[in-house]
């Protein structure tokens, strides 16, 4: 009876000890995480803060493959992703052109570039070592115009091909809307935070 009363005893306080154990190290995990989008928010925040133009504007994207949101920042001009790593910035993707960004596929570092011309429009597709992929109609146009690009030159190709290739570098994914704010105190505050 002492011996069964005993090895109960040890089981309670085993599994007490266990349950303090995982209460010890479970949360530091989120903890961490939260702390790093907490820096990383604060960083942006900082960076939008010394952005003075009228027409800067910002988002909070997941470009890279992390759980911390990047920061996807854009005057009209100039188009840059930055994300938090190591205690400061990093430029993951930047460039100077015309257009409108106005989606990307989450996590796979491909951002779409929306542009229009004289009736036609083009949506141009751009990984972070620079655009790949354009596809154009409208007026003038009687089917899509596909075109793979490598630096300057496109190359035209089918739609098939297309497919394949932006498959190739976004696998099942879906391509998301980019929603921009002004940068202004209240949206710093609204959605850095």
């Amino acid at each position: 009876m002492k011996t069964m009363k005993k090895s109960n005893q040890l089981i309670l306080v085993a599994t007490l000890t266990l349950c303090m154990l995982l209460t010890l190290f479970v949360p530091s995990t989120n903890v961490n995480a939260a702390s790093k989008r907490t820096k990383a928010l604060t960083a942006y925040r900082n960076f939008m803060e010394k952005r003075t133009s009228y027409y800067d504007q910002f988002a909070l994207i997941y470009y890279n493959n992390d759980s911390t949101p990047d920061l996807f920042y854009n005057n009209y001009i100039d188009t840059a992703v930055y994300t938090y790593k190591k205690g400061k910035l990093v430029c993951l993707y930047k460039n100077s052109a015309s257009g409108v960004y106005s989606s990307y596929y989450p996590k796979k570092r491909m951002l779409i570039g929306s542009y229009a011309h004289m009736g036609q429009s083009t949506e141009t597709y751009y990984r972070s070592s620079g655009a790949c992929l354009s596809k154009s109609q409208g007026l003038g146009i009687r089917k899509s115009i596909y075109n793979k690009i490598s630096g300057y030159s496109y190359k035209s190709i089918s739609k098939s091909t297309f497919n394949k290739t932006l498959k190739k570098y976004v696998g099942s994914k879906k391509k998301k809307k980019i929603k921009n704010y002004r940068n202004t105190a209240a949206n710093r505050n609204k959605v850095l935070k």
